[in-house]
């Protein structure tokens, strides 16, 4: 069986020059010295929050132009992309970074810019500095339509707030105090940050086997999986004999892992088992200590941070019980403004026994029309485990096509709590 899988892990800044490494230095040392502005005497700002290819998205402006942002907890420096959007941006270039991230093919080179002002709801920061990556310098993206947000808010500026993710209302809520919640059904547990990236240690049995052992996971809000592990056989994590192959694309290049389930994952009061984990084969970030815990985990708790006093606290939210699954399919898609856009298609896959080729963009999934607004929900709903096929219509060229999949028995049938 052949899964593919488009997980989008922000770079890590690696490996720079003496003169790079002080433009870094410089973004960094801007950054720590922009004040927020309140526009409420409560100093507090809520917007909405929206998923998409299961990352949190927030609606902002920057230099007065509305943006769409990319929430990413595992995300040293706050980020611009060349986009649409951001190109009616006047930017001034005050130096170069080359980068490397996700994924094995070329370091991509970036600049970084300064005289931004972000506006978030009723919170406003002026004279910051952010990286701005060309397009042509992101491996993830080979058109400019397929470009799905702007930019990455990163560790920067969110250290600058306490920050709340709420699911069940989905909102997002940043405030210059800790934001009030509940104590007795919150799981409140220690951050540790290696750099300017949060880590938290968490109890994780890898098999039935195997004892479980204390990990340090990477806090990462900016990656779409739900767990992924590195190799270490001193912590029994191994390459596993049974799996799913994954590939995808990072930043800079093609990433490939292979995905089991995991026994389980303990999280305050919550035994997560059978969550769906990938182990990278080539191509993973660095820098991530054992592992990447990822949205699709995190998305199941609403969530607070208090970076500055490296805390955080869970409350397992209505997403805790969905099926936790993994495409089916053999397509990576990704979210297109006239639907689904086929990214890649596995040989021996259910795609690749179709019509479906790639560059095709799928305009419904069993009947629904696919938009931006509920792509999340059918790419979900098409591989839950009890769907046999999948009835998809596609166009290409101007011409309209239409399939039946049968999809591959899951790999994971349902997330069992306990």
């Amino acid at each position: 069986m052949s899964i593919f899988r488009l997980p989008l892990v922000l770079m890590c800044l690696l490996q720079l020059t003496a003169c790079q490494l002080y433009e870094y230095g410089a973004l960094q040392l801007n950054n720590q010295m922009v004040d927020p502005e309140w526009q409420t005497p409560d100093q507090q700002s809520t917007v909405p929050l929206s998923l998409l290819q299961n990352l949190p998205m927030v609606a902002l402006e920057i230099n007065g132009k509305a943006m769409r942002f990319v929430v990413d907890t595992g995300a040293s420096s706050s980020v611009l992309l060349e986009t649409a959007a951001t190109l009616d941006l006047d930017l001034n270039k005050v130096g170069e970074l080359s980068i490397s991230g996700a994924g094995e093919g070329f370091d991509s080179v970036a600049h970084v810019v300064d005289g931004v002002t972000i506006q978030v709801g009723t919170v406003q920061l002026e004279g910051l500095r952010f990286v701005y990556i060309p397009f042509n310098q992101i491996a993830l993206f080979d058109h400019p339509d397929e470009v799905f947000f702007d930019g990455i808010l990163g560790i920067d500026i969110l250290k600058k707030f306490a920050v709340k993710f709420d699911y069940d209302e989905m909102s997002f809520h940043l405030a210059a105090s800790n934001l009030p919640f509940a104590t007795d059904d919150w799981y409140e547990s220690e951050l540790d940050f290696v750099g300017a990236t949060p880590f938290i240690q968490l109890q994780v049995q890898y098999t039935k086997n195997a004892s479980p052992v204390l990990m340090d996971l990477l806090v990462d809000t900016g990656s779409s999986q739900y767990l992924a592990l590195t190799v270490n056989p001193e912590k029994d994590i191994t390459l596993p004999l049974s799996y799913v192959p994954g590939t995808g694309v990072g930043v800079t290049g093609e990433i490939t892992s292979r995905i089991t389930t995991l026994e389980n994952l303990e999280i305050g009061n919550r035994q997560m088992r059978s969550l769906p984990v990938s182990l990278t084969v080539s191509g993973g970030p660095e820098d991530s200590k054992d592992g990447v815990l990822g949205n699709q985990t995190l998305s199941r708790f609403n969530q607070v941070y208090d970076f500055e006093n490296k805390r955080v606290w869970l409350q397992a939210n209505r997403k805790m019980h969905q099926a936790a699954v993994v495409d089916r399919t053999g397509m990576g898609l990704i979210s297109h403004p006239a639907g689904a856009l086929v990214k890649r298609i596995l040989s021996g896959s259910a795609a690749a026994n179709s019509e479906l080729i790639v560059g095709d963009i799928i305009k419904s999934i069993n009947g629904i029309d696919v938009t931006r607004t509920n792509y999340d929900q059918l790419r979900h709903g098409m591989n839950e485990p009890d769907q046999a096929t999948a009835d998809l219509c596609w166009e290409r060229a101007g011409n309209n096509q239409c399939d039946s999949l049968t999809l591959f028995v899951p790999l994971v049938t349902e997330l069992s709590l306990r």
